[in-house]
């Protein structure tokens, strides 16, 4: 028995490194190794809380869903890496023309309406949370039953804590996608943007093309 049981704890330590393995079968590389853990950020997302069609025909059957998930898709990238991405590592957000068309994107990137859809400049933001993130969605479909254009009324309030006092992030408004390219883009908007903390007084920023 005592051979079996030596022969068990030889075939354990085969599916470790030799140095992992002590005489006995135990793993002296675990005995003492120090463990750490991150605890998970909260999910952030946009619920679609409505979404209706303006038409002149019958849309032409899965447009209404793809134009949904495209739009969602959209600002789902801007919120993940223009919003909450520089909150919780105090870097800045890119030039946002990853979610915008052409023309548009030239005149976020390159005028002061930037500051109005980006959550940089501030601490790292801990333990951020979405008080309010909701879209209101309205396709227009044209005759041939596609949707050119969406509008979508976004309300967006985020809460966290930057150096040790609380914050407030609101982004509230009205943005128009088209199709283009690989996906929907933001083509023209009309958006306010708030920062509040205790510490200091509220900012607010407008855009508007």
């Amino acid at each position: 028995m005592r051979r079996l049981g030596g022969l068990l704890a030889a075939l354990a330590c085969l599916t470790m490194t030799a140095a992992a393995c002590s005489a006995d079968g135990v793993s002296t590389a675990a005995a003492g190794r120090a463990t750490t853990s991150t605890a998970p950020q909260a999910p952030i997302a946009f619920t679609v809380t409505s979404i209706t069609v303006e038409a002149t025909a019958d849309p032409l059957p899965g447009t209404v869903e793809g134009a949904r998930a495209g739009v969602e898709s959209t600002l789902k990238l801007w919120l993940d890496e223009d919003v909450v991405g520089p909150l919780r590592s105090a870097q800045p957000a890119g030039d946002l023309r990853h979610v915008f068309s052409a023309a548009t994107g030239e005149r976020v990137a390159t005028t002061a309406d930037r500051a109005a859809f980006v959550s940089d400049g501030l601490p790292p933001v801990t333990g951020i949370t979405a008080e309010t993130a909701t879209l209101v969605v309205v396709g227009l479909v044209d005759p041939d039953g596609q949707i050119p254009i969406v509008t979508v009324h976004l309300e967006l309030k985020l809460k966290g804590q930057a150096a040790g006092s609380p914050l407030t992030v609101e982004h509230v408004g009205d943005v128009v996608l088209i199709p283009e390219g690989d996906r929907w883009r933001i083509d023209s908007y009309d958006l306010r943007a708030t920062r509040d903390t205790p510490t200091a007084p509220a900012t607010t920023t407008t855009a508007k093309s």
